[in-house]
């Protein structure tokens, strides 16, 4: 699938260093690079880790709990009320990694779209739930019993590295 006719971001540009207070333009997760995926996944564990403390609002549950109990949908309040949400979440994640965004998916992109289906993606390649090879080995290394050559290879199976291709005036994920 050809991508060159959508430039999304310049691969080399400095990305902009944000004040306190002032707001923040998300980002396409497409266009993430490996850091700033790794630093969104480091938000989220840490927020994940409150689960355990019911009173932190800032608690992954708490945040999924407020959307599950008071969200909009089918009112006309729905669009500023998912607003609100988002920018508490996105507040929330940035107590504990500052300069962290939520970003956006933009699904009309062509790759979730294609003509050829089954060429396509279902949800980005960034946030498909894939192993990287040190930490399969390291899975690999702690079982008990010890597993089958077969086991092993099937956990092998699983790694598949985020690659990025860069061409003259666009940064893409493939």
């Amino acid at each position: 699938m050809d991508l060159g006719e959508f430039p999304i971001s310049n691969a080399g540009a400095p990305r902009y260093t944000y004040r306190d207070g002032e707001p923040r333009q998300r980002a396409n997760l497409d266009c993430l690079t490996e850091p700033e995926v790794d630093a969104l996944r480091d938000a989220f564990r840490q927020i994940y880790d409150l689960n355990g403390y019911a009173e932190d609002r800032r608690s992954y549950n708490n945040q999924a709990l407020i959307h599950q109990n008071h969200c909009q949908h089918g009112w006309e309040r729905f669009l500023p009320w998912h607003r609100a949400y988002l920018y508490e979440f996105e507040q929330n994640l940035q107590d504990f990694v500052k300069d962290i965004t939520v970003p956006y998916w933009d699904w009309t992109m062509p790759q979730y779209r294609p003509h050829e289906p089954e060429k396509g993606w279902i949800i980005s390649k960034t946030f498909q739930a894939f192993l990287r090879a040190k930490p399969a080995e390291d899975l690999i290394a702690a079982l008990r019993p010890k597993p089958t050559p077969t086991q092993a290879r099937a956990f092998h199976a699983l790694v598949e590295p985020r690659k990025y291709f860069v061409s003259q005036h666009a940064f893409f994920a493939t």
